[in-house]
């Protein structure tokens, strides 16, 4: 019924909503300014406030499905906001796996490339 769907909506985002400040990983929002659906740009606002190393792009004259109509560059926005590079960027030290033998291959740490907000 809608009832248990609104409600197993409800749960999901009561799990979720708490633990966005522990997000340590960069995120990139894109929402379109004319969604009809869900309040994008509300949404957006409310996540960057939450998540720490959140960024959003709006992007005008697009609704909620804007990434299948034409004129939407994802690559474009992506290299816009700083969240697209051609090379990678390794920033912690590997670590080892196990104790030898095929499990000791090195690992590398996360990558953590910084925002443009971190730079400045």
């Amino acid at each position: 019924t809608l009832e248990w769907k609104l409600s197993l909506l409800q749960e999901g985002s009561t799990t979720v909503n708490k633990d966005l400040g522990k997000v340590q990983q960069r995120v990139l929002v894109i929402a379109g300014e004319e969604d009809r659906l869900i309040p994008s740009k509300e949404e957006a606002s409310k996540l960057q406030r939450r998540i720490p190393r959140c960024s959003t792009k709006l992007v005008p004259e697009r609704g909620h499905v804007m990434l299948m109509e034409d004129g939407v560059d994802i690559m474009a926005i992506l290299h816009d906001t700083g969240f697209y590079t051609k090379k990678l960027v390794m920033t912690s030290t590997p670590k080892k796996r196990g104790r030898g033998g095929a499990d000791s291959s090195p690992l590398a740490g996360p990558m953590v490339v910084p925002t443009s907000r971190e730079i400045d």
